[in-house]
Order: C-alpha cells, then sequence, then structure tokens
C-alpha cells in the first residue's frame, strides 16, 4: 500500500496589464506571487504484468495563493484557498540497467474554494471582500524517469498542473461594515503550471 503526505512551497513575481473600474489601461511588473499546497495520499499497489506496479490512490488536498499588490496606489492583497480530493493513478515500470518509468495521471474533485480580496488596503473603511467558489475541477500529469545507483537514486519528472474554476458567488462590499456600496465576484478562471522535478534520494 501507499500512504504519502505531501508539501510544496513555491515564490515568483508576475505582471498585470489590464485597466482600472472606468477602463483606463493599468499595467503593474514585478507582482510577488507565492503558493503553499499540503496534501495527504493514501493507495494500495497492484502489479500488473508481473513487473509494473499500478497504485490508484485517493487524498484530501489544499491548496493557497497569495499575489500582493498592495505596494501600488490601486493595488491590493489577493488570497485563493483551494480544497479539493485528489484521485488518481500511478504507475512504475522497471527498464534495463536499473532504470525504470512511472506515469501519474489525476483528477482533482474540486469541493470549494474561498477568495479574499482585501479592499482594506485601498481604502481602510472597505471591509475585505469574500467570495466563495463552487464549482471546478482541477487536473495534473507527470512522467517519472528514475535510476537506482549504489548509494543514490536519482529521478527527473516533467509535470503539467490545470485549474478550471467557475464565477464565484456574489458578495457585498461594505463602507464601516454597514453600509453596502457595491457587490463584487470573482471572475471564472483558468490556471496552468508546468515544470521538471528533480530528486535524490540516499
Amino acid at each position: 500500500y501507499m500512504l504519502k503526505a505531501e508539501g510544496k512551497y513555491s515564490y515568483g513575481q508576475v505582471d498585470y496589464e489590464g485597466s482600472l473600474s472606468d477602463g483606463t489601461p493599468y499595467t503593474l511588473n514585478d507582482i510577488d506571487d507565492f503558493m503553499l499546497e499540503f496534501r495527504g495520499l493514501g493507495g494500495y499497489d497492484f502489479s500488473v504484468l508481473k513487473a509494473t506496479i499500478l497504485t490508484p490512490y485517493i487524498g484530501f488536498g489544499y491548496r493557497y495563493l497569495n499575489d500582493d499588490t498592495s505596494f501600488n496606489i490601486y493595488g491590493y492583497e489577493r488570497e485563493s484557498n483551494y480544497y479539493y480530493t485528489p484521485i488518481g493513478i500511478q504507475t512504475m515500470t522497471p527498464l534495463t540497467n536499473g532504470w525504470s518509468v512511472g506515469l501519474t495521471v489525476e483528477y482533482d474533485y474540486f469541493w470549494k474554494g474561498v477568495q479574499k480580496t482585501h479592499l482594506d488596503d485601498l481604502n481602510p473603511l472597505y471591509n475585505t471582500l469574500e467570495n466563495d467558489q463552487k464549482d471546478g475541477y482541477g487536473c495534473r500529469g507527470s512522467i517519472k524517469f528514475q535510476k537506482e545507483g549504489d548509494s543514490i537514486d536519482f529521478a527527473i519528472e516533467p509535470f503539467i498542473r490545470y485549474w478550471d474554476i467557475d464565477e464565484s458567488e456574489l458578495s457585498a462590499i461594505t463602507v464601516g461594515g454597514t453600509y453596502v456600496v457595491a457587490y463584487g465576484y470573482e471572475p471564472a478562471n483558468e490556471s496552468t503550471e508546468f515544470g521538471i522535478k528533480f530528486a535524490a534520494k540516499f
């Protein structure tokens, strides 16, 4: 069987190109952006064709994304929270000379999302806008090449991760915690992450 706990932290900078609420073109560069993700997985190993190990698995995941433009007069901090269940299959097949190859395919069942938009960074009288997201999904895949050594095993793994989340529900924008001045929502969005992982096991 397989039991696994995973944690991930990533950081980078992104650029924004769009417009203000009145239609004025607006560009902002070098926005700090970081992501945290925690997952717990459980599965069971099956032997297929004598050599290949097939491992169906399921678990629970939490993803947090933060981008902060509050350093700009028109900017504010945004926080994204996803709660989901990963459902996937891993394979591992031995080759020759200590090499093996594995494949991972996963569907992420989206339970809910919570978007927090810190409008109080624009004006301290505004509330922090919280929008619930109920519909969406994610998927991911990777292929791993692993080499066994005498004392160290090495692996290289190209991967791709994708999210497609529908428009959120409306929430009130208030002034002074009392007066509703507008309603806001998180638009539907898609995100794609890809890269290559390198690993060494002692």
